[in-house]
Formats: C-alpha cells, structure tokens, sequence
C-alpha cells in the first residue's frame, strides 16, 4: 500500500516537474534533422507551405501545440500581397495603402490568410509576379514544423530573434504623420472647393432682355451689363417677363461657363433688385 502510494505521489511530482520544465523551455534554437522540410501555415501538413528547411538548417522554435512546433519564419522566406494595396519606395520598402489588408501564404487570393497589415506599417519587398508582391517575413507571423523534424540545440537566442523593421513608436508615428497628411490634403481640398465657390458668385448691373430667337432657347432671358457683357439667367420666363428692358441689381452664381455650345456665362439668380 505505502509502495502504491509513493509511485502516483512520484508520477504527480514528476509531470509536474516536466509541466515546468516545457514552461520554462521556449524559446530556444532548433536544427532540423532531414532535407525537404515543409514550413507549414498551421499545424497540419493539409496546411500551406510557406517554404522548405535543409538539414542542419536552424530555427527559433517559440512553442509546441501536439506534434507541431511554432517556428520563426526564417528571413528568407517569403508571402504575399496584391499590389493594389502596395506603394513601393526607392529603397525597397513599401508602404500599406488601407487597413486590414491580408497578407498571404502565397501569391492567389485563396492562400492562406498569415496575418493583416494596414497604414502605417512597412514591408520588405524581395519580388513581384502575376499582381502581387513577395515581400520578407512581417512582425508576428509564424510558422509549424512537424516535431520529427527538429532536435535541440541551444537557448542562445538572441542571434537569430528578426528584429521588426520598426519599432511600435515609429509604426505610431508613421500613422500620425499619414494622418496628418491627410487631414492637411482635405483641409486643402476643402478650401479649393471653397475659392472656386467664391470665385463663381457675381453681383451683377444691367438690363434684362430677351434672348434672340436663333440662340435656341426661345424664351430665355439675358442680362446685359453696362459695358456690354452678356449673361443668360436661369430662372423661369414668367417671374422674369416683368423686369424685361428694366435696370436691375442681379446677385447670385455662375453655373455655367462659356464653351463651344455656349458663348455666354449662366447665372442662377438668387436675389433680383430692381433698380429706380
């Protein structure tokens, strides 16, 4: 009885122990122990493969669910991104154009989804083929290799951790800058709109008369100013058959500009004032 009681107090301390020590394991460096190696997308080799590891080739593995260890992508690898989300730099970087854009295990829209990036983070891109951009490894992306693969090496990690290309202080202050940007663009569009708004408003002089019959809009009335310059109003016949051949004050926009249809500017009254 007391030998039956020692082992299980003996097998609960022992998976405790080994509880502890896989705790305190990762991350640590492994070699791979066979050519041909899948990196897998997840754990399963029905996931997609994001590249292939040669004997003795070395990894950072970060941690295990059943038989498959989560690996660091080596630098070398590659995924994917359409162009349409990419604004390439002279350097070789590249900035997101949107947010939440998926980035994949390869280069179809069918792959698997890796990971999302968005205004604000930057990429390496190595190639481009048929729409999209290989680019290197991006912050928090990771891979699985089946443990049969992998044997332990060392806990000296430090030399093989991929640094991300920038720092999240950099990566905030990329995003306030773009918005910035952005904000100053809308600002500046606004006060375009604005100008040409101002630009279009007229306070105008002149004698109401009718519209000679050849110029194709029978009915129309014209406004003509003092020295001479001719404007068509765009306002109904009966509200202005009343002021024809009179002196009026006219305040209100241009909303059409002369072209080769039309060699006079139309106005759209907004206040008519007839002058004694």
């Amino acid at each position: 009885m007391l030998r039956l009681l020692f082992i299980i107090i003996l097998s609960f301390f022992l998976s405790f122990a080994d509880a502890y020590a896989k705790s305190d394991l990762y991350p640590f460096v492994a070699q791979i122990t066979a050519d041909n190696v899948n990196v897998r997308s997840g754990q399963s080799a029905n996931f997609d493969s994001l590249g292939l590891l040669s004997k003795g080739d070395k990894l950072v593995v970060l941690a295990k669910k059943y038989s498959w260890y989560k690996v660091q992508l080596p630098p070398n690898f590659k995924l994917y991104l359409s162009e349409q989300f990419v604004f390439l730099r002279p350097d070789g970087k590249a900035d997101i154009l949107g947010n939440r854009i998926n980035v994949r295990a390869r280069g179809n829209a069918t792959a698997t989804v890796m990971t999302q990036v968005s205004k604000g983070d930057v990429i390496e891109v190595i190639d481009k083929k048929d729409g999209w951009y290989a680019i290197k490894p991006v912050d928090g992306v990771y891979g699985w290799v089946n443990d049969s693969f992998l044997k332990f090496e060392s806990k000296a990690v430090d030399s093989y951790i991929v640094k991300p290309l920038l720092s999240p202080d950099e990566k905030e202050q990329i995003v306030r800058q773009k918005k910035e940007a952005e904000e100053r663009k809308r600002k500046a569009e606004l006060l375009k709109i604005k100008k040409e708004a101002e630009r279009r408003k007229v306070s105008i002089r002149g004698v109401i008369e009718k519209m000679d019959e050849n110029y194709g809009n029978r009915g129309a009335y014209k406004v003509v100013t003092n020295n001479q310059l001719t404007y068509i109003l765009d306002e109904h016949e009966h509200l202005l058959t009343n002021f024809a051949h009179q002196k009026v004050l006219i305040e209100g926009k241009i909303t059409k500009f002369p072209n080769t249809n039309s060699p006079y500017p139309v106005i759209t009254i907004n206040k008519l004032q007839l002058i004694l």
